[in-house]
């Protein structure tokens, strides 16, 4: 049916980027990025998620020791 498994990258039909965090029957629970805990994880039907390639952060200096 989908590629869609735990820890794929979606968007989701409002443009929202996160990362599944579970699935059940034809729903996924997401990890939404940018929405603080414990509202960003949602529940959305899987034919409402589209798999994205994973976000890249550059990483720097700060925070590393």
């Amino acid at each position: 049916m989908t590629d869609l498994e735990p820890g794929a990258w979606v968007r989701t039909q409002a443009g929202e980027v996160g990362q599944i965090v579970t699935i059940t029957k034809m729903s996924a629970f997401v990890k939404v990025e940018g929405e603080p805990a414990p509202e960003n994880v949602r529940l959305f039907l899987l034919s409402e998620l589209t798999r994205v390639d994973p976000p890249h952060e550059p990483k720097g200096p700060s925070g590393q020791q």
